[in-house]
């Protein structure tokens, strides 16, 4: 069962697949319950993580790739396995090596250097409303960029706002 769901709300998602015909009703259920065996069935099990294919159904965005305590090429295994089932793929807090890893399996990812970010995007989703990502300083600038690019791969529209500082709202409404 391969479903592609509005982002927007998981539950409206899951009616839709059933109304759809793309779920049945007891498989619905069982995703709402938490049931094991609906968990076996969207779990895909790979040496050492097991990976949730049906989070974007639930939560609007698929499993995303912590990559600290991972090797490269346990990033690049798990970043394929979630490419064959999903539209966009997302690893955080990555380094130039796993990326060169998951480029070997996945030629179309790219990386964001300051964000720190691997990612795919099969087919580009829609930008809606407005998030700003507001910075103090440029310490604060590897969680920012981290923080816009994850946005902007789930569909929002960003605009950012570097060296807000603690000065005074005088640095802010100027942007």
């Amino acid at each position: 069962m391969n479903v592609s769901l509005p982002a927007t709300d998981a539950l409206s998602g899951l009616l839709k697949a059933v109304s759809d015909g793309a779920m049945s009703v007891a498989e619905a259920w069982l995703h709402l319950s938490g049931d094991a065996r609906a968990a076996e069935k969207d779990c895909q099990r790979l040496p050492l993580v097991d990976l949730d294919h049906m989070r974007e159904q639930r939560t609007g965005f698929p499993e995303v790739i912590f990559c600290p305590g991972k090797s490269d090429a346990q990033v690049a295994s798990i970043a394929a396995a979630l490419a064959a089932r999903s539209n966009v793929v997302m690893a955080t807090r990555a380094t130039p090596s796993m990326f060169a890893a998951v480029r070997e399996q996945l030629p179309d990812a790219v990386f964001f250097e300051d964000a720190r970010i691997i990612a795919l995007e099969k087919q580009r989703l829609p930008r809606v409303g407005l998030v700003a990502v507001v910075s103090a300083g440029t310490a604060d600038a590897p969680v920012a960029a981290e923080a816009c690019v994850a946005l902007d791969l789930m569909g929002n529209a960003v605009s950012r706002i570097d060296d807000a500082g603690i000065a005074g709202l005088h640095r802010v409404l100027g942007h």
